[in-house]
């Protein structure tokens, strides 16, 4: 799509999967540890471990997104040249999905170590209905074109994170007060 609307949503999009990629990579020694603990019955340890990472790597994001909205010409630049310069609004609005990322990478491990991964099909159906009705809606009534779909994917984005959240608290909920789940856990 070269320097077209859709190569600039494409190019702000790959930018955002390469966050995606670093960020959750990060969970996975996190599995086995917690994991373990989760076993044993350490839940508050599980807990108190996953809310420091998350601020860790929602930290990190926000610090990431305030550099890239103050430089993101600069970096389109230096990274695709001049006439990527465009790009800008896109690359500058998908840094709230980053964001949301850097806080919502955890849960699926936590909930895969405490031995709930069915938990973790309801918060991407929610990112998918989102996004998807979110992207609809704007492109059907708004001109913003290809920024309609970057709003989606943050929309998205943060319904992934809020229901993750329900999620985590109510498998916390579940193995305080049952000890184990009977049927299945979604």
């Amino acid at each position: 799509a070269g320097r077209t609307e859709l190569g600039f949503y494409q190019l702000a999009a790959t930018v955002g999967a390469w966050v995606y990629s670093v960020v959750t990579s990060v969970t996975v020694p996190a599995l086995p540890r917690w994991s373990a603990l989760a076993a044993r019955g350490g839940l508050s340890t599980v807990r108190r471990d996953m809310r420091l990472r998350q601020t860790a790597t929602g930290s990190f994001q926000i610090l990431l997104a305030i550099l890239v909205l103050f430089f993101a010409p600069q970096i389109l630049t230096a990274l695709y040249g001049p006439d990527y310069r465009a790009c800008v609004t896109l690359l500058s609005v998908s840094v709230g999905y980053w964001i949301a990322i850097g806080f919502g990478c955890w849960y699926w491990t936590a909930l895969t170590a405490m031995g709930h991964p069915g938990m973790v099909m309801l918060p991407n159906v929610i990112w998918c209905a989102l996004a998807l009705t979110t992207t609809w809606v704007l492109i059907s009534l708004t001109p913003i074109g290809a920024v309609a779909a970057m709003v989606g994917q943050v929309v998205g984005h943060v319904g992934w994170v809020l229901s993750y959240e329900v999620m985590f608290r109510k498998s916390i909920r579940l193995e305080t007060t049952a000890g184990v789940l009977e049927g299945p856990d979604y």
